[in-house]
């Protein structure tokens, strides 16, 4: 069928625009999502960068092996931990402070060394621009947004995760 007479189908066309406005859709949503999110400060007050730092060095994706929940930390810290879970076995703290209490004995215990030095072969590197957040798996590199790698947001935990 001919249509201006061009002899393009009107279903191609339909299947276009369709095409076209979901994935504006999708963008404005992302971004709606992003500005909400920047606003919220992360529990942990980490930025992006240490949070990826923090990922590396804690998981398998460092390339060693993932420590266990104890590993690194302090006697002090240690026995402190396995006080909160006899607290919480006998009903006396709920989950969610002791999930709270041994992230806060966790980082106290540890120290902040393991979101600031960079352990493994994955590498962090800032760009510029906003939301030109990338993992370029050819140089093992994530490429963070200025306004992820430095920001304590929700949003920027959430990206570099």
């Amino acid at each position: 069928m001919s249509m201006f007479g061009l002899y393009i189908d009107p279903l191609y066309l339909v299947i276009f625009f369709v095409t076209i406005i979901i994935s504006l859709a999708a963008q404005l949503f992302i971004r709606s999502q992003y500005s909400k999110w920047s606003g919220v400060r992360n529990g942990a007050d980490l930025s992006g960068a240490e949070v990826g730092y923090a990922i590396v060095n804690r998981t398998t994706l460092g390339g060693g092996h993932a420590p266990s929940i104890e590993a690194g930390l302090s006697e002090a810290a240690s026995s402190e931990l396995r006080g909160l879970a006899g607290l919480r076995q006998k009903g006396i703290i709920s989950d969610e402070e002791y999930a709270t209490k041994k992230s806060q004995v966790q980082s106290r215990g540890r120290g902040v060394s393991d979101t600031k030095v960079n352990t493994s072969h994955i590498a962090f590197e800032r760009v510029s621009g906003q939301m030109t957040d990338h993992y370029d798996p050819r140089s093992n590199t994530v490429r963070m947004s200025d306004g992820v790698a430095g920001k304590h947001s929700v949003a920027a935990m959430a990206i570099v995760a």
